[in-house]
């Protein structure tokens, strides 16, 4: 569909050993269906990442799309979040206001701060299993969506087995975006909605 806003989050971690914690980030998409404000997972991966990759200098001639596929293997966190951004133009970006988060956003900033998308740091309250059950109500209702792909079937696989899972997070990242949108009235619950609903009503 045609998203009223895109965001992505990350729960960013940068580390290429693979003993330790992967970045998640996930893109949502916000749109109405049936009168009602809906999010769609738009798309999300999980890698091993370095903070910054190799810089590599353009070919001559050399098209955009053609240097993205030659440098994508060493890319490192920054990179690919600036890619996934730019490919779904992402409005907002949200990453977690802890240590490698915080060192990102500020990288961010000073790398692509001129690009079409804001970056903001979300600060962590609680822990996880509290974040993930505060924004319950809007997978329960129904609220969210996704299409068959691979990558999403490994955001639904991950948190259908949390927190008991290997991995936590895309998780983090899912309820991180989820929370931003309700905080912020893009996605509110059914309740949430009918009590809005009345208070314009009177």
């Amino acid at each position: 569909p045609i998203f009223d806003l895109v965001i992505a989050s990350v729960d960013s971690a940068f580390t290429a050993n693979e003993m330790n914690d992967p970045t998640g980030m996930t893109v949502w998409g916000v749109w109405h269906l049936e009168g009602k404000r809906r999010l769609m997972l738009v798309n999300a991966w999980r890698k091993h990442l370095a903070f910054s990759g190799v810089r590599t200098p353009y070919l001559p001639g050399e098209s955009k799309p053609a240097y993205q596929r030659r440098t994508q293997p060493t890319w490192g966190l920054l990179e690919w979040i600036q890619y996934t951004c730019e490919r779904f133009k992402v409005d907002k970006l949200l990453i977690e206001g802890k240590g490698s988060g915080i060192s990102a956003a500020q990288e961010l900033r000073n790398r692509y701060g001129l690009q079409d998308w804001s970056t903001q740091l979300c600060p962590v309250k609680g822990d996880k299993v509290a974040r993930a059950t505060a924004v319950q109500a809007t997978f329960s209702q129904l609220g969210v969506y996704a299409p068959v792909r691979d990558w999403s079937d490994m955001v639904i696989q991950e948190m259908a087995v949390f927190p008991a899972g290997k991995y936590d997070d895309l998780t983090d990242s899912t309820t991180q975006a989820v929370k931003y949108l309700r905080d912020s009235g893009m996605a509110p619950t059914d309740e949430e909605a009918l009590h809005e609903e009345q208070m314009r009503v009177m």
